[in-house]
């Protein structure tokens, strides 16, 4: 799947996947009632890119605003699950489907490490949905860095880091990783703040054009000043 994140694409995939799975008639009806509530909340707020916080505010929307019965509020989370794992670069049954999470191996440095950093985000507050897909996509990072040879945090070098977050293939990710590398650099695990090594996704801002003097006047003595206004 492409790297998609805004919930109009997400969901438009989902709808696909579900199309494509043999959900009975009503599932399939009580999946696109969901979404579409979804996408109405998204629009009402002004909101276009998802995350799995957005997915918690969906399910509240769903259960305080517009008060649908327990069943409902139960396949809203589901939904929301399906979503999570399509935003994770899941795809097909695999995002479809809730499976046990996969118990990603490392050594035990860089095990303790997501450990530290995991804990610290509870005590943040953080919510156990984005706990684990924190913790999902700074492991997959951590794996990618093990594979390269790195066994230890202080043994992370920067080229080393963005050989790790490019193999992931996912430019989003660095809005969980940068903030994983600051910590263990705060924490003392890293020498250097490895974070501003991770490109930053800026939404592109148009400025007005500015011209010279000299170009103004480049600009004027190409006027046919003959031709009636």
């Amino acid at each position: 799947m492409q790297n998609q994140v805004t919930f109009s694409d997400l969901s438009a995939h989902l709808y696909e996947l579900i199309k494509s799975e043999s959900y009975s008639k009503s599932t399939a009806k009580d999946m696109s009632f969901i979404l579409k509530a979804f996408s109405t909340y998204m629009t009402e707020n002004g909101l276009e890119e998802y995350t799995p916080e957005i997915g918690e505010l969906l399910i509240r929307y769903c259960e305080q605003d517009l008060h649908v019965c327990p069943s409902r509020v139960s396949r809203a989370k589901n939904i929301v699950g399906k979503l999570n794992r399509l935003l994770q670069g899941m795809d097909g049954r695999e995002a479809l489907w809730t499976y046990k999470s996969v118990i990603v191996e490392l050594p035990d440095d860089l095990m303790k490490s997501l450990d530290a950093y995991t804990a610290c985000c509870e005590d943040n507050g953080n919510r156990q949905t984005t706990l684990r897909y924190k913790r999902w996509i700074c492991g997959r990072f951590l794996k990618r860095l093990a594979d390269l040879g790195c066994k230890k945090t202080d043994e992370i070098t920067g080229k080393l880091v963005q050989s790790a977050f490019l193999s992931l293939g996912y430019t989003r990710y660095w809005e969980r990783i940068g903030p994983f590398l600051r910590f263990l650099f705060e924490n003392g695990r890293l020498e250097h703040n490895y974070s501003k090594l991770i490109p930053h996704r800026n939404k592109h801002m148009p400025q007005p054009t500015v011209y010279s003097p000299e170009e103004i006047a480049i600009i004027e003595s190409t006027m046919d000043r003959n031709t009636p206004a």
